[in-house]
């Protein structure tokens, strides 16, 4: 889904992406692949909802790909 704020477009994956966040190169293709449609989608934010069975490990991964908690 993509919201218009009145700053930008924001791109949102609600209750997603879902996946193995242990599998480090599925993990990786994931992210840059979501990140690759929401810069043609001319996003200024790319907002996520993983479910969170271990939202430790969820969140030291996606530290490591330079996203921050909202």
């Amino acid at each position: 889904q993509a919201f218009a704020n009145g700053v930008g477009i924001i791109a949102y994956v609600p209750h997603g992406p879902v996946g193995s966040w242990q599998e480090g190169e599925t993990t990786a293709l994931l992210l840059s692949e979501l990140h690759r449609i929401a810069c043609q989608h001319k996003a200024v934010f790319l907002r996520l909802e993983p479910p969170l069975v271990d939202k430790s490990k969820v969140d030291e991964v996606l530290r490591q790909y330079n996203f921050q908690p909202g």
